[in-house]
């Protein structure tokens, strides 16, 4: 197939291209950096030149497209969160879903589109696909994509899967910058570490995606699929695993009255949620197998591979 994937230079992207290239699908990546394109190109990628919030100016140059991969988002952690900001961030990211939804309707293809495993849950609690996204905190960016999903499923075009995933980990993104924290003894985790949060190793989360496409001729329309590893683990526990494999001291809890005041209520509101989850959904219907079934696994992978790195001349 040909499949346009919008978000390929980024931290899932970069992961998912390669795969995507291996199944034998002819990929088109767009890009807003020349030296990108020109790097896409020389691999076998096809890039164009251009920004998903005006679409006007590659639309031209898409040509037809079999599948549309959707991966792009603002970047949300990394700054404080505050009321300005998020009213920004809601419009963008409202717009971003908004034109992809519009170039998949226009090409008369299918597209596969990302959420966030955002459930709320309590005790024992396990949610899956028939649970609502819980929108608070961070998550409230993504209220304006509600909206336009149920448009989308109720006129039946264009046809969307949903993808789910945990927060991810691996070589790149935001978990490079905690590593580095971690390591200089600089890291502090928020609450008590006690909250269940989803994770996925970046490569297992790609290959969901790469499954889905694979399976998109057989999937009804609206379908949603949480992508976590097999274990649910506390903030605690991920840390303290990260941190022994780094060798350093388990890093301790931050004041959140602090917290609050650098990061924002909201993102200290997703940071601290309580979210259980299990992945059966997408093993059992996309024929996903994880190389990491916990994120034991991923991390050491992971930092055994950024170690190796380090070492390097």
């Amino acid at each position: 197939m040909r499949v346009m994937v919008f978000g390929g230079t980024g931290f899932v992207g970069s992961a998912l291209v390669p795969k995507l290239r291996q199944r034998g699908h002819q990929v088109v990546v767009l890009t807003r950096d020349p030296e990108s394109s020109t790097r896409l190109n020389a691999s076998g990628v096809q890039a164009l030149i251009g920004d998903l919030l005006e679409p006007s100016d590659f639309r031209l140059g898409l040509g037809q497209l079999d599948a549309i991969i959707l991966l792009a988002a603002p970047r949300i952690f990394g700054k404080r969160l505050g009321k300005l900001r998020f009213r920004a961030l809601q419009a963008e990211i409202t717009a971003i879903y908004s034109h992809a939804l519009e170039i998949a309707r226009q090409s008369n293809c299918p597209i596969i589109i990302t959420g966030g495993a955002s459930f709320q849950t309590s005790g024992d609690q396990i949610a899956d696909e028939s649970w609502p996204i819980a929108r608070f905190g961070a998550a409230r960016i993504g209220e304006g994509i509600d909206e336009l999903v149920a448009r989308a499923v109720a006129e039946g075009t264009p046809k969307l899967v949903w993808l789910l995933p945990g927060q991810i980990y691996g070589l790149g993104g935001m978990f490079l910058t905690m590593y580095e924290w971690i390591r200089r003894g600089k890291f502090r985790f928020l609450g008590d570490g006690g909250n269940y949060l989803p994770r996925i190793q970046v490569e297992d989360c790609a290959e969901a995606y790469a499954c889905a496409l694979d399976q998109m001729d057989s999937l009804p329309t609206g379908e949603r699929f949480i992508i976590t590893d097999d274990v649910n683990c506390t903030t605690k526990e991920f840390m303290e695993c990260l941190a022994g494999l780094i060798g350093v001291p388990l890093p301790g809890p931050a004041p959140s009255f602090i917290v609050k005041l650098v990061i924002g209520k909201l993102l200290y509101e997703t940071a601290t949620m309580n979210c259980r989850v299990t992945n059966a959904k997408a093993k059992l219907v996309l024929g996903w197998k994880l190389r990491y079934p916990s994120y034991r696994e991923g991390l050491q992978a992971t930092v055994q591979a950024l170690q190796k790195q380090e070492l390097r001349p």
